[in-house]
C-alpha cells in the first residue's frame, strides 16, 4: 500500500511537471526543459517502483509505441495522457500502471530529444 501511495505521488508531480512544461511551452517564456527532467526524474521512479511488482517481464509492448515524427507538444500531450491511465490503474492492475507509465517514459524522452535535436539547429 505504501509504494501505491509513491507511484501515484510520482505520477502526480510527474503530471503537473508536464502542466507547467506545456504553459512554458505555450507562452514561449522560460525554460521549457526543467519541467520535462523534472516529470522524467517521476516517471522514473514509478518506473521503478512498479517494476519492483511485476511477475515476468514480458516486453514485446515496449516496442510497439512509436515515438518519432512527433513534436515536444504532442509528446507532452501523450505522456501526460499515459501518466493520467497509469495513475488510474496503480491500486486495480499494476502491469497496465507499468506499461502506461513506460509509455510515458518514452514520450518524454522523445520530447527531451526533439528539444535537444532543435537545440543544435539553432546553434
Amino acid at each position: 500500500m505504501e509504494r501505491q501511495k509513491r507511484v501515484i505521488n510520482a505520477l502526480e508531480t510527474a503530471i503537473s511537471s508536464l502542466e507547467t512544461a506545456m504553459k512554458l511551452l505555450v507562452s514561449k517564456k522560460g525554460d521549457v526543459e526543467q519541467p520535462i527532467w523534472q516529470a522524467a526524474s517521476e516517471v522514473e521512479y514509478a518506473v521503478f517502483l512498479l517494476a519492483l511488482t511485476q511477475k515476468s517481464e514480458s516486453s514485446s509492448w515496449k516496442t510497439e509505441h512509436k515515438t518519432r515524427d512527433i513534436d515536444v507538444g504532442q509528446a507532452l500531450t501523450a505522456a501526460q495522457d499515459s501518466l493520467e491511465e497509469a495513475k488510474k490503474a496503480v491500486n486495480n492492475n499494476s502491469d497496465e500502471a507499468y506499461q502506461k507509465a513506460w509509455v510515458a517514459r518514452r514520450h518524454i524522452l522523445a520530447a527531451q530529444d526533439f528539444l535537444r535535436a532543435q537545440k543544435k539547429k539553432e546553434a
